[in-house]
């Protein structure tokens, strides 16, 4: 048991430093909407893993991408604004979920709260290998991209000008944040997922100087609550995703405080 929970510590510090700089991205481009599409739209991802009876992480991360393709199509053939797109993609992936769900035995939907609000002791060795390869990938990205991305954020038109395709860095933040939603789903819980991209962020622009200084406090703040998280999750049999969240929006409050 204690081996399993520091190999999910060690998956939970992984996603840290993929949340820092995507959360903070999100804040920035003010797409926490999307997040919360990619959130509740990975019920139908379950769905369709209990369905055909295949790998959970495998299966949302699918459906997300495919989603999130949907979504940029759609926004660039309609005149629809966003939000309208988000809430149509998010209301239409649940109900296809629902109506999958309401097929599936009751021994398979017992999965269900325990994936909407996070269980730990679900991951299996072939999700946390998926998470790490993953986060890497995420993380070199994110790396790899990084200027274009921040000069995206700054100044649109400054971008435009040194040659940066503002289109093609959306698509890549958009599909970057459906595969963070998607393999955090099952540590976190679809339901909370949003929150440890957005309150981080939300922290550490209070007291950061720099980009880059919001990201290393970003991900720092998720690296201690999910590190105080795991232990009272062992200690007292709480969900660990619960405690995660309520860690950090303590933290939250006593920086609005300060």
């Amino acid at each position: 048991m204690c081996k399993h929970f520091f190999f999910v510590w060690i998956t939970g510090i992984l996603l840290s430093f993929c949340c820092g700089p995507l959360g903070s991205f999100i804040l920035w481009r003010q797409m926490s909407s999307f997040g919360n599409m990619l959130s509740h739209a990975s019920l139908l991802g379950l769905a369709c893993a209990l369905l055909f009876n295949i790998n959970r992480v495998f299966t949302v991360l699918v459906i997300l991408i495919l989603l999130t393709i949907i979504i940029i199509y759609i926004e660039r053939m309609s005149n629809l604004s966003m939000d309208t797109i988000l809430g149509i993609i998010t209301y239409s992936s649940l109900s296809i979920g629902m109506i999958i769900l309401h097929f599936i035995s009751k021994d398979e939907k017992s999965d269900l709260t325990q994936y909407l609000l996070g269980n730990v002791l679900q991951l299996t060795g072939i999700d946390i290998n998926i998470i790490v390869i993953m986060t890497l990938i995420i993380c070199s990205i994110i790396l790899f991209f990084w200027k274009s991305m921040l000069l995206m954020i700054i100044n649109v038109e400054l971008a435009q000008v040194s040659g940066i395709n503002i289109f093609n860095m959306r698509l890549i933040l958009m599909i970057l944040t459906a595969f963070l939603i998607g393999i955090s789903t099952t540590l976190i819980g679809a339901l909370l997922i949003t929150a440890i991209l957005i309150i981080p962020p939300a922290i550490s622009q209070k007291f950061s100087t720099s980009p880059e200084h919001m990201v290393v406090f970003s991900i720092c703040i998720n690296v201690i609550s999910i590190t105080i998280g795991i232990i009272i999750s062992i200690i007292y049999n709480i969900p660990i995703s619960s405690i995660i969240i309520l860690i950090e929006s303590i933290i939250f409050l006593i920086s609005v405080m300060i």
